[in-house]
């Protein structure tokens, strides 16, 4: 009996050493769920590592452990973990922190956080994968119960053993396919799997090597040169640009030794086939090196702030306030630590960006939406390195510090700090001064116009103020002149959508050699399409909003879904061909100025033109060089 109740003794204390790990999953669910750790996981388990976990019945999810513990919950019994993919944490303690006060803030669930906060390479979820059953034969394909899409697929998977959802749905040229997906899977020819899918993927380039008894050797390269035949010029110059580049870099691309050689990869080749080449594969970051002057450091000027761990600076327009957070800056990497530097638009970093690089060079990095999952994982990998500084919009508040000293949110009053659609719906203005909170961290609101919250917590005491009130150099501000276009129209002055006063400006501006920006806030070419007899317009049917006509693709666009639809060659509504266009958009703007000053170079910046990442960067370059006299954007 004593022997029983010991066995009982030691079963009982073996259930309270079991390990189990509450985890976030990226789904929009209220609670958290906790999973057992089967044994051979118990020693690599970490808090901040994402975990394979099946989620439901058959889905699967890298999940965040978020908390390591010994009790098992009450209401449901657990699943057990099926991996750990990561053999350090991902995520620090600090995120976990932001994203619980982010969640109770703004009323949205963990998941939605870790939705946004983490890049989609790092975001793992299951990708379903069609199979034929492996007692489907080729006869099943003459099956009289079969449909014609069900035949199809059946084929497709017959020559192919496996098809990916989406494969499906290319084949089938529809979307809908999962009836008929079903309707396979209940007559028994098919079945499905759920298999986790690794997002990211390193990039590498190919380089190219002195293959043996060459690499340990050198000098025996006169032997080659003395057996390639003379007809093999080409051989012998890329030969010769090789041993050129292995002298600059450490590593010679393929690339640049046929860019070198002037040669094409076939030389290159047939080199790796006699012997004297060999290829390698080489991992590198798509992160872009600065490889311009770096200018020296700046005295920290009497803006300090230690007394307010919040400050708002308050400057007109060119009275220094980038100055100000350069010096900054400074001042905080001098100690180690890393900076934050908040914009509200991607237009703002390409300038800000070539600003920062003379002073900072290799240390800072760039964030935004235009970049791909890979560059991102990249980023969020060098900011848990330690970048010193990582200039982004409002996303960037998501990454993973290391030791964050100092915060810089410029223009803190623009609305597009803040994030309307999809959850979490924030103010990153607000959780950045929470994330210097978490920190430890000092943060500066930079405007010339103080939104209302930010001056009211300057005068509560919350936040310190330094104003600025002179412009740099005591420059003037611009003249402003407001011109009645209404007026204009029904006095019939007006040459299109152009007031003669602006004519007259843009030609006497021109004249003095200078440039021009002209502001439209509506992008397309006109903003409403419809019948001039019974007034129809064309509407979005899935938001209710007016299309916008693109002259470009010659088709009609909803800004809100992006969803094109085709031109109507007559009204719907009364079947009359008399459909006009209304308004004006940048499009039409960048058309009709041609018209007025033919000789001059117009480009337009808005988002039809600054598609992929350098789209701004290109457009604001080739102004700053003077190729265009007249930029036209919203």
């Amino acid at each position: 009996m004593q022997e029983f109740l010991h066995l009982l003794e030691l079963d009982d204390q073996e259930q309270d050493q079991r390990l189990f790990v509450t985890v976030i999953v990226p789904v929009p669910i209220p609670k958290l769920y906790t999973y057992s750790v089967p044994f051979h996981l118990k020693d690599v388990v970490r808090v901040g590592c994402r975990a394979e976990v099946q989620f439901g019945k058959s889905k699967l999810y890298s999940a965040l452990i978020y908390k390591i513990h010994h009790k098992e919950p009450e209401s449901y019994s657990t699943k057990p973990l099926i991996d750990v993919l990561d053999l350090e944490a991902v995520v620090t303690p600090q995120q976990f922190q932001l994203w619980e006060w982010m969640s109770r803030y703004y009323a949205t669930t963990m998941g939605e956080v870790m939705n946004a906060a983490l890049p989609a390479g790092l975001k793992l979820a299951s990708e379903t994968t069609l199979l034929a059953r492996p007692e489907f034969v080729e006869e099943d394909l003459m099956r009289q119960d079969l449909n014609e899409k069900e035949r199809t697929i059946l084929e497709s998977l017959f020559h192919r053993v496996e098809l990916s959802i989406a494969e499906v749905q290319t084949i089938l040229d529809q979307k809908t396919i999962y009836p008929h997906i079903k309707s396979l899977m209940e007559k028994r020819l098919v079945r499905v799997k759920e298999e986790l899918k690794h997002k990211y993927t390193i990039k590498t380039v190919s380089c190219v090597t002195l293959a043996e008894p060459y690499h340990s050797d050198p000098s025996r390269l006169r032997e080659v040169f003395e057996r390639l035949p003379k007809r093999a010029l080409r051989q012998a110059e890329t030969l010769m640009a090789y041993i050129q580049l292995s002298k600059e870099m450490p590593d010679v691309s393929r690339k640049a030794l046929v860019e070198r050689a002037k040669a094409s990869t076939g030389v290159v080749k047939t080199l790796v086939d006699k012997g004297v080449f060999e290829l390698y594969k080489k991992e590198i970051s798509r992160l872009s090196n600065y490889e311009g002057d770096v200018m020296g450091n700046f005295q920290l000027s009497q803006a300090h702030y230690d007394t307010k761990r919040t400050v708002l600076l308050h400057g007109e327009t060119g009275s220094g306030k980038t100055q100000i957070f350069v010096e900054l800056m400074e001042d905080a990497i001098a100690k180690g630590q890393q900076v934050l530097y908040l914009l509200p638009e991607i237009a703002l970093t390409a300038q800000i960006v070539q600003r920062l690089q003379k002073h900072f060079g290799d240390q800072i990095v760039v964030y935004h939406s235009k970049f791909n999952n890979n560059e991102r994982v990249e980023i969020w990998q060098a900011v848990i390195d330690g970048i010193p500084i990582i200039l982004g919009a409002r996303s960037a508040l998501f990454f993973p510090f290391v030791n964050l000293g100092l915060i810089i949110v410029d223009e803190e009053h623009d609305p597009s700090y803040k994030q309307q659609d999809p959850a979490p719906r924030y103010n990153a203005r607000d959780t950045a001064v929470f994330l210097a909170h978490l920190h430890g961290a000092k943060t500066l609101l930079g405007t010339a116009t103080p939104s209302l919250e930010s001056y009211y917590n300057v005068q509560q005491g919350k936040y310190g103020l330094v104003e600025l009130n002179k412009r740099f150099g005591n420059a003037r501000l611009p003249i402003i002149t407001i011109v009645d276009a209404g007026e204009a129209t029904r006095k019939k002055q007006m040459k299109s959508h152009f007031t003669p006063q602006l004519l007259q400006a843009m030609e006497e501006t021109l004249a003095n050699q200078e440039q021009i920006i002209l502001f439209q806030n509506r992008r397309g070419y006109a903003p409403v399409y419809g019948c001039n007899t019974c007034g129809w317009t064309a509407d979005c049917v899935d938001c209710d909003v007016s299309l916008t006509y693109h002259k470009f693709s010659n088709d009609l666009h909803c800004h809100n879904c992006s969803h094109p639809r085709p031109l109507h060659t007559s009204c719907p509504a009364c079947g009359n061909h008399s459909l006009i266009i209304k308004g004006f958009g940048t499009e039409k703007i960048e058309d009709e100025i041609k018209i007025y000053l033919p000789e001059i170079k117009v480009a337009r910046m808005d988002w039809d033109t600054v598609k992929g990442k350098h789209g701004h960067e290109r457009i604001i370059n080739s102004f700053a060089n003077r190729e265009v006299d007249i930029l036209v954007g919203t």
